[in-house]
């Protein structure tokens, strides 16, 4: 093997290891950073959703108590009269912006709902919401405690169609339960907010597992659309007992790959269902992609650069040796005039200096 390469070689390999092991090394932290802020968006915006929630709900409790509280509505509401109640009730829904409002006594029966439609108007079905059946309404009746604690579910409006969030208060009368307020808002209107709020599309899950509601492809509501989306009853119920988000999976909406995390629904203690966060890969995944190919670029350029330049180099110090090679052999074959013609200062520019005198000596003396 010739000088050259034995100088060459190893420098080559040792360009090629260091420049693969820096690419490995980037590209897997590059990796393991994206992985990690995906995960950290997803937390963030599962945080942001469960914020809003227990925001919509002081907003109920607020509105509740302010009907709870209104002048003659708990003795109207005690005498059952559904025409006094009206009457108090329908200013009071529209100055407090309330989307659905029941009123029910003592005795679980309802005497009042009201709901308002998307136009703006109010409605009064003529029929029951059924909400006095509810489980959080029957325990505030049971308890039978004016004091108690606010109740809060997710309601299916069969008149309406469409879920609602709800939050009952208790009524009361010279400290004595008389009733139920039950103060209500639409997820037509909270699905937007979550999405725009939390930068993330949300998922909602009823207690049977059932996706019912979703910012996905706009604000779908499409039964097929939403059965995508469905879990089973033991994953439903590891995620409403876990304490933080659980991860689900990856999917492909309309050639778009998502990543989805769930998390349990908790408001004030109660643990009403299920929701889920929803990034787009490519929202931390691509940026990170081109990052990756830049870093691979960026090392390969550097790698044959390394190599160009120690090839240059090598060159400066094979070169002058080669040159003496050829002295040499010029001069074992008897041309004494062969010099060297090497300049540099360097040993060997010393060295081919000293044996190019040592020729001239040679040649001066065979003269």
């Amino acid at each position: 093997m010739s000088i050259r390469f034995k100088v060459i070689l190893p420098y080559l390999l040792l360009t090629l290891v260091v420049a693969v092991t820096g690419v490995y090394v980037v590209t897997n932290l590059v990796s393991d950073s994206l992985q990690e802020r995906l995960t950290n968006q997803l937390l963030e915006a599962g945080r942001v959703v469960s914020d809003n929630f227990a925001r919509q709900e002081i907003s109920h409790i607020e509105s509740a108590r302010i009907v709870a509280f209104t002048t003659g509505l708990a003795e109207a509401i005690q005498a059952g009269d559904r025409a006094g109640l009206a009457e108090l009730a329908k200013p009071l829904a529209a100055g407090l912006d309330i989307e659905a409002l029941s009123l029910v006594d003592r005795q679980g029966v309802e005497h009042f709902y009201m709901v308002k439609l998307a136009d703006g108007s109010f409605l009064e079905p003529g029929v029951g919401s059924g909400l006095e059946t509810m489980t959080m309404v029957q325990s505030l009746l049971m308890a039978d405690d004016a004091q108690a604690a606010p109740r809060r579910a997710l309601v299916y409006s069969s008149v309406l169609k469409k879920y609602f969030y709800y939050s009952a208060l208790p009524i009361s009368l010279n400290n004595r339960l008389v009733g139920v307020v039950l103060v209500g808002t639409s997820f037509d209107t909270i699905m937007p907010y979550l999405k725009s709020t939390s930068l993330a599309d949300v998922v909602l899950y009823n207690e049977s597992g059932q996706a019912f509601a979703t910012t996905l492809a706009g604000q779908s509501t499409d039964e097929t659309f939403l059965a995508g989306f469905a879990v089973a009853a033991d994953e439903y119920r590891q995620v409403v007992e876990s304490k933080g988000n659980v991860a689900g999976e990856n999917f492909e909406l309309e050639g778009r790959w998502y990543s989805l995390a769930r998390s349990p629904l908790r408001v004030g203690g109660d643990r009403l269902g299920v929701f889920a966060v929803v990034l787009p890969l490519d929202f931390v995944l691509q940026p990170g992609a081109v990052s990756r190919n830049n870093y691979i670029m960026l090392f390969t350029a550097a790698m044959f650069g390394v190599i160009a330049i120690g090839y240059g180099i090598s060159r400066l110090l094979i070169n002058p040796i080669y040159a003496l090679v050829r002295a040499s052999q010029a001069i074992t074959a008897g041309d004494l005039t062969r010099r060297t013609g090497v300049s540099s200062t360097d040993e060997i520019g010393v060295l081919a200096n000293t044996f190019d005198e040592m020729t001239a000596n040679l040649q001066q003396r065979t003269i």
